[in-house]
Parts: C-alpha cells; structure tokens; sequence
C-alpha cells in the first residue's frame, strides 16, 4: 500500500477504535494526549514521549522490534505531518526512503542516508507546487531515545506553522465607548491617524471583495496634507506583481501625502487555524511609522457572509497603550465608511460553528482536495483531436491562428509549424502568464506574443506557477545582478535573456531549481484574441496545448473548449476590469472633451459640409475604391448612390462625439441634455437609413451575407433618440430594425445585454414580435426588470432597487464603447413608465442619482436638426434617400425604387438645399469674417501699444 494511503487508513482506524495491524502500543496513554489535530495537542505527546524515556529508557533498535511499539511512534509520525498540513492547508503525501528520489531533487536524497529516521518522510504542497518536505520521525525519536537534549515537539512543527502567537491583537471598541480623544504626543497623533486610514482602505477593500464575489485587487490608499483622501486599484490583470508595484509607490510617495495604506489579499496563521486574510501595509511618513496588520476573513458562498476575525498586528511590536490608539482609531475609519459593517461581520475564532468549518477545511486541504477551483478539473481529460472533428467544417476558421505575414515575425515561424501538430494531438495542462504587451489586457485587433511558464506533466495548479511566473519575471527586472553573479546560474541567465526581448521566441527552456524543482519550462506563446473568452486578456493563467512531438512549442487552448469553471472565473475577472474601464472612462467625462474628440467632430462635419455644397467628387470616389473601405465599387448594379459611399461614416462619427457631451452632462449631475441628445440621434438616424439601404441592395448587387449586416448597438441610439424626445421617428426606426430580426442575416452580431433590452421594451411599445439570440454575456439584473415587465410595476420602491442593481451591473458588464457610462437602456425604462403614468422614482446609483429632467413634449426629426444637417437630408432626400421607401421595403416588403433621375420633386428639393447650403455657407463666412476683423483690431491695438512704447523709451534715452 502506498504510505499516503497507510497513514490516512491508519490514522482513520485510531480515531474509530479500529485496531491497528500488529496492534498499538500506549493506546491508553495517546487517548488522554487527546489527538484532535490542534497545535495544543503536541505539548500533551511531548509529555508522553519524556514520561516513556524516563520510565523505560528505550534503546532505539529494541523498542522499533517490537510490532506494537514501531507502529506507535509511526502513528505519531503520521500523526504529526498531517497536523502541520491540515493546520497550513497544505496537501500532504508519504514516502518510504526508496521513493525520495522521484520528488527531491538528487542532491537533497543524497544528503538523506538511510536511516531509521530518514525511512519516512512527507511532502506538502500548496496549489500542486512542493513546499517543503519533512523528516517527523527524527524530533519523535529524539524525544524518546535521547530526551531533555532534545528540542520540544511543539518547536519543531512551529518551523512549519509559523503562528503569529506574539502579534498584537486588536480588538474592536464596545459601541457605547467614547470617540478616541485627539493625543498630544505628535507620534501618537501620527499612529491614530495611520490607523483611521488602515480602518478606511480595509473597509473598502471589503466592500469590494462583497460587490465582486472574489477578494479585491490591490489597492492603495492615500491621504494628503491638504486633508484628502483616494484610493487607486493596482489591477492583477496588468501587473504581474502589484503588491510590489503598490511598495514602490510607498517607498517613494507623492511630495503631499502624508500616509498611504496598501491592502491585498494573503494568508495569517492563527494559533489555531490557517485563515484567508486581507493585508494592510500602513505608511505614515513623518514622523516615519511602518505598520502591518492582518484581518483574518472567511469567504463564504454568499458575498454577505465573509466572516472577520480579530486584526493583528504583525509588525513593530506594539506596547498596549500604543495598540489600544491604533485600535480606537483603525475601528473609528471602518465604522466611518459604513456604520456597523465590523460588528455585521465579526465572528470570534473560538465560536464553535466556526471551528467546526475550519476543521473540515483543514481536512480537504490535507487530503488535497481543497476548494481550488482548479484542482477539481482533469484538464488531462480534454480531448483536443476530438474537438477538432466535432468541430463543423465552417468553424474550422475560429481554430486556426492568424499568424502574422513571415517577414513580420521570422523567428515565430517554428511555433506557428508546431501549431497543427498540437491542434492534432496535444494534451492539456495550465499555463501562467510571465509578460506580454500591455495591450493584451485591453480591447484591440492585433494579437501579441507572450512568454508562459508550465509543468509539460500537468501536476501544478495556476497558484503554484502564478509564484513561479512572479519569480520569472523578477529576473527581467535585475537582468543585470544576474550576468554580474561571479558564477551565474545558466539556466536563469538564459531566461533573462529572453525576457529582454518581448518579441523572442523560447521553446521550452527550463526554470532553475533556485525558483521551482517541479520540472517548469518557459515557452513563447501567442496569444490569438479570438481564442480569448473576451477577446482581451482577463486574467494570467490558462489552459495551453503541449505535446511530447512538439517539444517546447505551445498553443493556447482555444476558449470554446475551457471547462467551465475557468471560463466563470474569467468573466468574473472581465467583469472586474469593464468596472475598472467603466471608472476610468467615467473618470475622464470630468475633464471637457478633448482636442481628438472636437478634431474628429470638425472633421466629420467638414466633410459632411463639402458634401452638401460640392456632392462627391469622382476623385473621391476613385479613391474609396482603391482602399475598399466601402465595400463596394462603382461597378456594381444598380450602382451606388453617392450619399453611400462614406457619409453614414461621418455621421456616425459626429453621432459618437455628441454622445460623449451627452455623457458628460450627465457624469456632472446634470440633467438629460435633450437638445444634444437629439442631435445624437438625427446622425444616427441619417446614418441608419444609409446603412439600412445598402442592406436592401446587398442581394441585388450580389453581395451575400455578411456583407452591410447591421450592428445592432444602433438600437440604442434609437432608444436615445426616443428617451430625448424624437418619439415618432425613433418609434419608425424602431419598427424597422426590430422588424429585422425576422431575417437571420440582417444583423452582424447577437446583440450585448443593453440594446437586447432596448430591442425588446421597443417592439413591445411598437407591438412587434422579435424573437432575439440570448447575449454573449448574462445580465441577471436587466433581465429580472423585463421579466412581466417589472419595469412598469406600481410599487416604486421595487422598481428602484431593482434599477439600482441594474446600473451596479451596467458598471461590470457595459463593454467600452459610446454608451459605457450611459445606461440608455434605463433611461428608456424610465421614459416609458413617465409616459405611461407612473410614479417618479428616487435612485441614488450615479449612473441615475442626477434628475432626468422634463422629458419635454416629443418633436419632429426637422426639428431637431441643425441648419447643416437640415441641408444634408435635403441634398440626400433629392438624391434619392427616400426614408419613406426605406421604411415600406423593410416593413412591407415593397420593392426599393432604383431610378436614378431626379423628379422635379427632389429637383425642388436640391434647389432648397443648395439655397439652405448658401444660407449656411453665408452665415459661415460671416463668422469667418468676423473673426477676422476681430484678430485685425487685435493686430492695430497691439501696434498702437508698441508704438506708443517705442516713443517712450526714445525721450528717455534722450
């Protein structure tokens, strides 16, 4: 039997009565030691151990002969690894002395001869990565065959456990005690305030470990000497060490903050249990002060159910007084961001329920099957050459990498050789993330390549390889400490090298026994983003394809194939970093729109100008030809309307711009800007009836699907549009591309959670049927506000929590784009219920906290257009757009007229838009003139001014 299984069957057969093979000697005696696996109980065996060497003298090879004696102190040997694992939550194994050299390294066997001490040793292993091995047979026989010389029992597993016994322990206020008074001392008002920041950041960092379901991403708070107070998420996704990266920070502060406080998530050994923690590294910096405290903390399932325990205090040693201020005033800042969040969540560490779940933690931890999501998974069972050939013909697309053109990348040419083969036949295992470009972790076109690093046997869990890739990368940054070593470590060398160049290719080279000795290697990687869940990089482990014909090559497992877990794991992280997105774009509407976004503006309405008065040149249109940006050339039949070649681009753009100064209005408190809004809309509005005529056309011209498919984020354009007060035609439009839906090649794409809402609250105000594809992405809060339309219940208080969770989620799940911090379909939430009736209702979220405003009484599309869109649909309505024909082809199925002669209707109808043109142009150049006389009398008065200074300085002179 292997001696993992021994030792658990044996220690299970002690704990039931069971007899042992052989028997046991003391049986008695170990029952009053109480064996229940707490750190206490090692004293009680120390005890016994002396007793039995006092009273018997045991000599080692006679007391070992006897059967029931020898399975005594291996018991206790069994017994005292498994203590030391359960207690650090670490994966335990044994071996017999023949069996080292398959898990130690050859050097560390040869320093173990063998032995009556050395016959049985034992591993621990956190996240698959060994640990540390163990020899728990030399203090056992040291106690008993050599005795007071020895080292007590409970010495040698502390080396292991590693308690923080003598920390301070702080310990929470009693509600009725009074606000900590202000010290005189001038370092004691410097500790008080240090702990009300620590209080601060660590309520913070729990409130967003509540909100994401997952201990949060580093933070690191500050405050200044002005008084002010922040705090900056340091995202995981983009650094591969931010505890280091918010160290720095701290090392070297702002020249006002006063004090900054780093929080993050780790692990505090208890005197009794193992326990997750939230880590607080507290600055104040001057006086200078440096404090470490550990909040222990249990997740749980719920998100309301992290359980706290008792900070301590790691670092300095306090004295009590100094404890008792930090303490006051640590419990101070956290019941100033929520009152009562402390006492919500506080257990003690000796309430029995909560002993009673550590000890089955302890116990799955031990037996390696603890709550790593990832241990549970056989990745090993995947089956790649299965999947390829259940994977249809036309999808074989989505497999394959698009690796870029030869002279490009020459020296990615033997991976991308390797990549068939692997796709053929390679097996599965984890792969971590060491670097890559930054532009990996956000939204883009370009893929990139990476450097991974792997266990090719497939033991080690993301945990493990995340310390392994953290210590890869930290060579990178003292590359040059490692060539200046008077004998420097080959292999490490060798992997500094490549981690200079971001863009080398290494093919499984081999991780140096100072960082790892489970076997790793480093590989180039490339990182193809449609095999990514979304595209972009959200978190730094993932499944890789290896294999023994391909030594050293890698592929990243394409996401269709990711088991579920993982693929839950990276949407909760995506999630995370659109909320990071989201604040970040938000943060900016606070500053004007910027130089890019008004050239952009300018220049869309340039050219939207240039066309109303001048039409398309055929220069132009020559060009657009020779980049294919239209799709289209001037040899299809019937032939393109020259209203189609790029306007609905420009409009678009000049819609997106508008967008933002509506979003920003809002990010300012300030009410729903209709005027603007409705500018925002006639672009889209225009640019959608192009877009929707080019569709109709796309069969005739013989163009085949998915050519001038829709997006259908258009619809929340409407649904702006509709919200600001053009209901009657965004109700049109609505009609039109909700319609669509009934074709299954109108649309490019599945709609994202916000405009299948939008479709879906507009076809029921239009009353038309849709039946849309579910969303790449769940929004459980939208989704239970259409569900029998509880948007529209009477009972405003269910209704505005229920909006207020779903703006929570907007911030998580919005993808960046126009609409990010514009919850539009909401706002049409809203609209509909003041439309029909229904109560005002109060949210606070700040997507809506600022008011609406009136929503106005609706108007026409002419209205809302400014005088050089009002010239632009004239000139396209007169060269044939008509919206009315639009709307009966995708309504009715009427047929589109194609005659490109203009009646004298639209020739009236040009006539009015060359007029509005001039009257446009005329009022442009009025302007134009003005500013020019404006700069001319700046020019003479700041003559005047020299001139007059010229005579003054003369008659001085003379």
């Amino acid at each position: 039997m292997p001696a993992t299984d021994t030792a658990a069957s044996w220690l299970h057969a002690y704990h039931t009565g069971a007899d042992l093979p052989g028997g046991l000697a003391f049986r008695a005696a170990l029952d009053q030691a109480d064996l229940d696996y707490s750190p206490d109980s090692l004293a009680r065996i120390d005890r016994l151990l002396r007793q039995i060497r006092r009273e018997l003298a045991p000599e080692p090879r006679i007391f070992m002969e006897q059967t029931g004696q020898r399975n005594f102190v291996l018991l206790l040997a069994f017994y005292l690894g498994t203590l030391i694992a359960r207690h650090t939550l670490q994966r335990i194994d044994w071996y017999h002395h023949d069996e080292l050299a398959d898990v130690l390294p050859a050097d560390e066997v040869r320093k173990l001869p063998h032995s009556m001490t050395t016959s049985l040793a034992c591993t621990f292993r956190r996240d698959g990565e060994l640990s540390a091995f163990f020899l728990p047979l030399r203090p056992l026989a040291g106690i008993l065959f050599r005795g007071t010389e020895t080292p007590d029992l409970a010495a040698a597993a502390e080396s292991f456990l590693r308690r923080a016994l003598a920390a301070a322990v702080l310990v929470a206020p009693e509600p009725q005690a009074e606000s900590p008074q202000q010290p005189a001392d001038y370092a004691a008002d410097a500790l008080q305030r240090l702990g009300r920041l620590a209080g601060i950041q660590f309520a913070h960092a729990l409130l967003a470990w509540q909100a994401e379901g997952r201990p949060a991403d580093p933070q690191l708070c500050f405050e200044t000497s002005a008084g002010r107070r922040d705090q900056r998420r340091v995202s995981s996704r983009l650094d591969a060490d931010p505890v280091e990266t918010c160290r720095a920070r701290m090392a070297h502060p702002e020249p006002d903050w006063v004090g900054a406080v780093a929080s993050h998530a780790g692990h505090v050994n208890l005197a009794r249990f193992r326990s997750s923690a939230v880590m607080l590294e507290a600055h104040w910096f001057a006086p200078h002060l440096a404090v470490s405290v550990a909040v222990p903390c249990r997740p749980a399932a719920d998100r309301d159910a992290v359980m706290l325990h008792s900070p301590r205090v790691l670092q300095p040693a306090m004295q009590e007084g100094q404890a008792k201020i930090f303490a006051q005033a640590f419990f101070a800042g956290i019941e100033g961001v929520k009152p009562g969040l402390w006492a919500r969540h506080f257990v003690a560490e000796t309430d029995p329920a909560e002993l009673a779940w550590r000890q089955q933690e302890q116990v799955a931890a031990a037996q390696g099957t603890a709550c790593d999501p990832c241990a549970a998974l056989d990745l090993g069972a995947l089956d790649i050459a299965r999947c390829m050939s259940e994977l249809p013909a036309d999808q074989y697309a989505y497999a394959e990498v698009d690796a870029p053109a030869a002279e490009r990348a020459p020296q990615f040419a033997p991976l991308f050789g390797a990549l068939p083969a692997l796709l053929a036949g390679g097996r599965v295992v984890w792969g971590h993330l060491v670097l890559t470009s930054r532009l990996m972790f956000h939204p883009g076109a370009e893929s990139h390549p990476g450097f991974v690093v792997y266990d090719p046997a497939g033991r080690l869990l993301p945990a493990a390889l995340q310390v392994v890739a953290r210590r890869l990368l930290a060579l990178r940054r003292t590359a040059s400490a490692v060539h200046a070593e008077a004998a420097p470590d080959a292999l490490a060398a060798a992997i500094t090298e490549q981690l200079q160049n971001e863009l080398s290719c290494a093919a499984g080279l081999a991780v140096p026994q100072g960082i790892s000795r489970s076997g790793l290697l480093l590989s180039s990687i490339w990182l193809e983003r449609k095999h990514l869940p979304a595209e972009r990089l959200s978190a730094r482990f993932f499944p890789i394809l290896v294999s023994d014909a391909t030594p050293g090559r890698v592929m990243l497992l394409p996401a269709r194939w990711w088991p579920e877990p993982v693929l839950a794991h990276w949407m909760a992280a995506e999630r995370v970093a659109r909320g990071d997105d989201w604040e970040h774009t938000r943060a900016a509407l606070a500053a004007p729109r910027s130089d890019a976004h008004s050239r952009a503006l300018a220049e869309a309405l340039e050219a939207i100008e240039q066309y109303v008065a001048h039409g398309m040149t055929d220069a132009r249109i020559a060009q657009l030809c020779a980049q294919g940006s239209a799709g289209f050339t001037n040899a299809v039949d019937p032939p393109p309307r020259a209203w189609e070649w790029e306007m609905d681009a420009h409009l678009q753009a000049a819609a997106e711009v508008y967008l933002g100064d509506v979003a920003r209005a809002r990010a300012h408190g300030d009410a729903l800007p209709a005027e603007r809004a409705r500018l925002v809309y006639v672009c889209a509005h225009m640019a959608q009836m192009i877009a929707l005529y080019r569709l109709l056309l796309r069969e005739p011209r013989g163009f085949a699907a998915p050519a001038f498919a829709l997006d259908p984020a258009a619809i929340l354009y409407v649904a702006l549009g509709f919200a600001a007060g053009c209901d009657a035609p965004a109700r049109q439009l609505a009609r039109m591309l909700c319609t669509l839906w009934q074709r299954d090649d109108a649309y490019r794409a599945a709609p994202d959670a916000q405009a299948r809402a939008a479709f879906i609250l507009l076809a029921r105000h239009c009353n038309v049927t849709i039946a849309l594809p579910a969303p790449a992405e769940a929004a459980p809060a939208l989704e239970a506000l259409l569900e029998g339309d509880l948007w529209r219940d009477a009972d405003g208080v269910r209704v505005a929590a229920a909006l207020e969770a779903a703006c929570s989620e907007h911030t998580e799940i919005a993808p960046p784009g126009p609409f990010q911090c514009l919850p539009v379909a909401l706002l049409l939430m809203l609209k509909l219920r003041a439309l029909a009736g229904l109560k005002h209702l109060q949210i606070t979220h700040p997507l809506l906290a600022p008011p609406l405003g009136s929503w106005g009484a609706g108007v026409e599309l002419a209205a809302a257009l400014d005088p050089l869109l009002t010239s632009l649909r004239a000139r396209l309505q007169a060269q044939g757009c008509d919206e009315n024909a639009i709307a009966k082809a995708v309504l009715e199925g009427a047929p589109l007229g194609l005659t490109p002669t203009l009646s004298p209707e639209q020739q009236a109808k040009m006539a009015q838009a060359e007029l509005l043109m001039a009257q446009f142009s005329n009022a442009a150049e009025t302007r134009r003139d003005s500013a020019l006389r404006g700069r001319r009398m700046l020019i003479i008065g700041a003559c005047a001014i020299w001139g007059m200074l010229l005579l003054w300085v003369f008659f001085q002179l003379r």
